[in-house]
């Protein structure tokens, strides 16, 4: 099985129909991402790095600890529509940290 979000980056994705699309730490540097329609898609910890988002639709797309965008850049999504949050992948000791699992023996 290919995991297609290992090649989002090199598709091209001009006037793509990416609603709700679940693109969470997707490699989206140099996507052609535009006129797409991302309404709802979930780019949290997305690589934005050179992505092209011109006239996308970012109505209530979520973004998060994304790599490429300046602050100006968020600014400008977020008068398209696009929310941003603070967003932490969990890692698998700070997961286990949170577990409290007992020491080992």
């Amino acid at each position: 099985m290919v995991n297609l979000k290992s090649y989002l980056n090199i598709l091209i994705l001009h006037n793509a129909l990416l609603t709700g699309a679940l693109l969470l730490s997707a490699d989206l540097q140099g996507a052609d991402l535009r006129g797409a329609n991302l309404s709802n898609a979930d780019l949290r910890s997305a690589d934005l790095r050179g992505a092209n988002l011109e006239h996308a639709n970012l109505e209530d797309a979520r973004f998060g600890c994304n790599v490429g965008l300046s602050e100006a850049m968020k600014s400008a999504l977020e008068h398209r529509g696009a929310i941003f949050e603070l967003f932490q992948r969990q890692t698998i000791g700070s997961r286990r940290d949170s577990l409290h699992l007992p020491p080992t023996l």
